[in-house]
């Protein structure tokens, strides 16, 4: 370690690999000082007994006292002995307290361009997962994951501001009929609430409206006091395993604060987490809405049978929906049939001419998500003559309408999968992540993409547009596309390793077999998972 007299201003950057400055120059720290220093950071402005410290670092007191002391020369000005412990206090030099202000000064900016540059200030220093390196151990794993939901948060608004910019957003549809099936769902809302809790099934194939239809029972349970939670799942090469779980309570974490001590940062066992989960909806009732059950990876799978067969009486109804139902836990089963055309002219209204209406509802083939997109495309034209027939060829027309940068984005996106991380594309086009962000608003106005939900990432609206997207591509291409991601992702997973998987499952679609399964022993797995476990390529079909 390198020993010298303080001076000057000390920079703390945690929002990447540990880098310290001191007057501007990088501070080298070898592995144990900079594991000790990680931990203060952590607990910035808060002593830290030495028994924590001692404990992370297993018990080896006389390193401890060493490196303490050799990091006290360096850091006297900001780190200090206190009868309890030591305390640093970075004041402003902390880059992760900085980025938070920043994000809040842009929130309440009113001023959208105003908003945009502060937005992008703070979103600019992130230079990979927040603590890297750190993120798995116990002490850094839940201030590294509230920071990388920071990130994903500013980012959803950051494009939302951007949206203000451009075009006006367009007013989501109405629900195209459904309402025998949403009779069936209040009834279960009432059950779930006098602590009948159970499980709803709803089977459709692609299109059909199931997202819809969730989002239409999350708005009602809410406005009866209900907690609603999504579990989303993962597609594409890299879905990692108990993504949905994750992504649930990451949203738990985010939108209950006050909850945050009790939700833990990893997915629990069974009993834990059925315990956790019936503890809040004994105050609040929770929906929870697995969406896309046919993408959901098996240990997801496995623990949602088993939490809901342990919750039993509890508040909670939980909402399963797919094109395949063969994962689901028992529960009564909705099958969502085709809308009908009167159902069409009646929900499309006032938004265009009964005529084209029913042109709509005939050449959709009674598909929501065709409908949807066919409104978008021809809001305020009266003429029936160039509304495609089916959803193929409405989805060409929708892809065919993006411009040379958005079309690229979209390519490169549909090989990641449904969810985008903006910092992957970026690198993988050569373009400053602004810019993705930029076209990522684009592409929401486009109807391509959504914006993440309670801390997920974008994706796309719907999987017939990633599919279609992915297999537009041919096999060479994906194969050269998914080799382009693995190569921008390996300088990410060498600090993260909740991104080796990803690593080994895009080199696998490329066909680089060796360093797939090099990577894949590297995340711990069976080297035959990056072949099996989480990549879709030949298995998509345009329909």
């Amino acid at each position: 370690m390198v020993a010298a007299r303080p001076a000057g201003t000390y920079e703390f950057r945690v929002l990447g690999d540990l880098d310290v400055r001191r007057d501007g120059a990088q501070v080298r720290l070898d592995p144990v000082p900079r594991r000790v220093l990680a931990r203060l950071l952590v607990d910035a402005d808060r002593v830290v007994p030495p028994d924590l410290l001692l404990a992370d670092l297993g018990g080896q007191r006389a390193t401890l006292l060493e490196v303490l002391a050799d990091l006290r020369r360096l850091l006297a000005p900001v780190l200090a002995e206190e009868p309890d412990g030591f305390v640093l206090r970075p004041g402003d030099g902390l880059d992760s307290r900085l980025a938070e202000q920043l994000i809040a000064t842009a929130r309440a900016a009113g001023e959208p361009r105003a908003a945009l540059a502060v937005f992008d200030d703070a979103l600019a220093r992130w230079r990979g997962a927040s603590y890297a390196g750190f993120a798995d151990t116990p002490w850094a794993g839940r201030e590294a994951a509230r920071l990388d939901e920071l990130r994903r948060g500013a980012i959803d608004d950051r494009a939302d501001t951007a949206q203000r910019l451009t075009r006006r957003r367009p007013e989501p549809l109405p629900l195209i009929g459904r309402h025998a099936e949403l009779a069936v769902l209040r009834g279960m809302l009432d059950d779930a609430e006098a602590g009948r809790g159970r499980v709803v099934q709803v089977l459709a194939p692609a299109g059909a409206g199931k997202t819809r239809l969730g989002e239409e029972l999350a708005r009602l349970a809410v406005r009866r006091g209900f907690l609603a939670l999504w579990a989303r799942s993962g597609t594409g090469a890299g879905a990692r395993e108990l993504l949905a779980w994750r992504g649930l309570l990451a949203t738990l974490r985010k939108i209950r604060p006050d909850a945050d001590a009790q939700v833990p940062v990893a997915v629990p066992q069974p009993a834990e987490l059925a315990g956790l989960l019936g503890s809040l909806a004994r105050a609040e009732p929770l929906v929870l809405l697995f969406d896309d059950l046919q993408w959901l990876d098996r240990p997801s799978a496995r623990l949602l049978r088993s939490v809901a067969g342990l919750l039993g009486a509890a508040r909670v109804l939980i909402w399963v929906a797919g094109r395949d139902l063969t994962s689901a836990p028992d529960g009564p089963r909705i099958d969502l049939r085709p809308v009908g055309t009167d159902e069409v002219v009646a929900a499309l209204g006032r938004l265009v001419p009964p005529r084209v209406a029913r042109t709509i509802a005939e050449r959709s083939g009674g598909s929501p998500f065709v409908i949807n997109a066919l409104v978008r495309a021809r809001a305020g034209s009266s003429s029936v003559d160039d509304i495609p027939v089916g959803a193929e060829a409405v989805l060409t027309e929708m892809l065919g309408r993006l411009d040379a940068d958005e079309r690229s984005t979209v390519d490169v996106a549909a090989g990641l999968g449904r969810h985008l991380d903006p910092g992957v594309l970026a690198a993988v086009l050569g373009v400053p992540e602004q810019t993705v962000l930029a076209t990522f608003a684009r592409l929401v106005q486009d109807g391509i993409l959504r914006r993440g939900v309670g801390g997920d990432r974008h994706s796309f609206v719907h999987d017939l547009i990633w599919e279609t997207a992915y297999v537009s591509l041919g096999p060479a291409e994906r194969a050269a596309l998914h080799g382009r991601i693995a190569d921008a992702m390996i300088p990410i997973a060498t600090r993260d390793r909740t991104r080796v998987f990803d690593v080994a499952a895009h080199l696998a679609r490329a066909g680089r077999a060796e360093e797939a399964a090099a990577w894949s022993r590297r995340a711990g797995n069976n080297p035959a998972d990056a072949l099996l476990g989480g990549a879709v390529g030949d298995d998509v079909s345009g329909g």
